[in-house]
């Protein structure tokens, strides 16, 4: 029987947990999103800031600080959760709609930080990847769809990166929030300490 692998986790501090919501503008449900991510990371540990409504600018400037080499020198890991606009091509939207960050270049730039290598490094992200969804029973035929634009992951270990829906698909808030959010914040608060990440999301 296979031997379970863990990670050490014996730094001073678990690390970061950076929250960019550039919809709180725009869908003020999103706040309630914010409000219990924010607070289940902390009560596991994470020490946790929280981004609103930045433009390409603030987006990169909080890019910058993040892969700093000395600020994950005590850390065990690094999460980041992003709610914004999406498109099928994988970018993430600012505040004013302009693509700013390729979701893909964005988990490299991440991996590249030397302090975080060997360290879990875990992405969640609420924002649409396509202009299609599954809201109703009744599907559309297309003879001849567009293919939606999947995610090639760089070949990095110790990186997770959840999402809110699948390639090609909108996501969905209500007047409660995400539901993506709203589950995973349940299952973080209940089971981060025994289940595995690949279990619970």
């Amino acid at each position: 029987m296979g031997e379970d692998l863990f990670y050490t986790m014996n730094k001073s501090k678990l690390g970061i947990a950076v929250i960019i919501n550039n919809l709180d503008h725009e869908q003020t449900p999103t706040r309630r999103d914010v409000e219990v991510m924010g607070k289940v990371l902390k009560d596991i540990g994470f020490d946790v800031e929280i981004h609103c409504n930045l433009n390409s600018q603030g987006m990169n400037s909080v890019k910058r600080k993040l892969t700093e080499e000395k600020l994950h020198k005590d850390a065990n890991c690094f999460l980041m959760l992003i709610i914004s606009h999406g498109t099928a091509d994988n970018f993430l939207l600012d505040r004013e709609g302009n693509k700013t960050w390729n979701i893909e270049s964005l988990v490299t730039e991440v991996c590249d930080v030397q302090d975080l290598v060997g360290k879990p490094k875990l992405f969640f992200i609420e924002a649409c990847r396509g202009k299609e969804n599954n809201f109703t029973n009744q599907m559309s035929k297309v003879d001849n769809p567009a293919a939606p634009c999947g995610i090639s992951l760089p070949r990095k270990q110790d990186v997770f990166v959840g999402f809110a829906t699948v390639p090609g698909f909108v996501s969905f808030t209500s007047s409660e929030g995400s539901p993506y959010l709203q589950a995973l914040a349940t299952e973080l608060a209940e089971h981060h300490d025994t289940t595995d990440l690949s279990d619970i999301h």
